[in-house]
């Protein structure tokens, strides 16, 4: 089996992807850039959570809405993924910590907001 199908089957627990999803990631796992535009629903997560699985360092990701990075977390843990996210409104000490859990290599993906203020 493709390492893409097996990672999306066992990893992620879905049996196929939807309209767009594999072009993206396969373009991704084979170094170049990618840009897309899916409707809401459409799956724009897996397109980079799924390579940053394959991929040995930590993927870092840049989003503007706090509540989908907290349900992003939530989703990426629920499938044993290592994921912390930075934002504005987190403690020094977690603040500090998560960077520090990034700083070991210890996460696959960091999610960091794009706006505020940070520690």
């Amino acid at each position: 089996m493709h390492v893409v199908d097996d990672t999306l089957k066992h990893t992620f627990g879905f049996n196929e992807f939807k309209t767009g999803q594999r072009k993206v990631i396969e373009t991704i796992i084979a170094g170049k850039s990618a840009a897309s535009i899916f409707p809401t629903g459409a799956g724009k997560s897996l397109c980079y959570q799924l390579p940053a699985v394959l991929e040995q360092r930590m993927t870092l990701v840049v989003s503007p809405l706090l509540s989908l990075m907290k349900n992003q977390i939530d989703f990426l843990k629920s499938k044993n993924i290592s994921a912390a996210k930075l934002d504005f409104g987190m403690s020094a000490d977690d603040y500090r910590s998560t960077l520090e859990a990034a700083r070991l290599g210890h996460l696959k993906i960091l999610m960091i907001a794009a706006l505020g203020s940070y520690h």
